[in-house]
């Protein structure tokens, strides 16, 4: 197994992110260096993003999570690593940061959408705990359906 270390996304990674979200994970919607410059400039409190690096220092994986205070929610953007990286827990790592995340922000929830036809994507998320909330018809685009996801991080307030 490959020596990497997760750390927060820094000026230096946004052109290799921005790539690697455009071509590794086939993201529908364009995301500029632009895109993820504005979003370094974001509090701490309203986006985590992280970078995974391989022991020399190469880019291996990229996760990016948002927190919506108004209803104490996050909505992951992106996870995900090069595939000679998957199936090392790295993955799990990412999501366990990004939940622990947004527990730490207040939130309730954390959501995550993902195309019906991506059978390993649903299967991590769902072994993870995430349930299938909704199914999202031409979300990505005309007859490309997502799956919307979602894990409960804290226990629900009661009155």
């Amino acid at each position: 197994m490959e020596q990497t270390r997760i750390i927060k996304m820094e000026e230096r990674h946004v052109d290799e992110a921005a790539c690697f979200i455009a071509r590794v994970l086939d993201e529908p919607k364009e995301v500029t260096c632009q895109d993820l410059e504005d979003f370094l400039d974001w509090d701490d409190e309203e986006v985590l993003l992280l970078v995974v690096e391989t022991g020399d220092g190469r880019f291996a994986g990229v996760a990016g999570v948002i927190y919506e205070e108004w209803n104490d929610t996050s909505t992951i953007e992106w996870i995900g690593l090069i595939p000679e990286l998957r199936g090392q827990r790295i993955g799990t790592d990412l999501l366990d940061r990004m939940i622990e995340w947004t527990r730490a922000q207040g939130g309730r929830k954390i959501y995550v959408d993902t195309g019906v036809e991506e059978v390993k994507a649903l299967a991590f998320y769902e072994k993870k705990g995430f349930s299938r909330e909704a199914l999202l018809k031409d979300w990505y685009r005309d007859g490309d359906d997502a799956v919307l996801l979602s894990l409960r991080v804290t226990e629900p307030r009661s009155g």
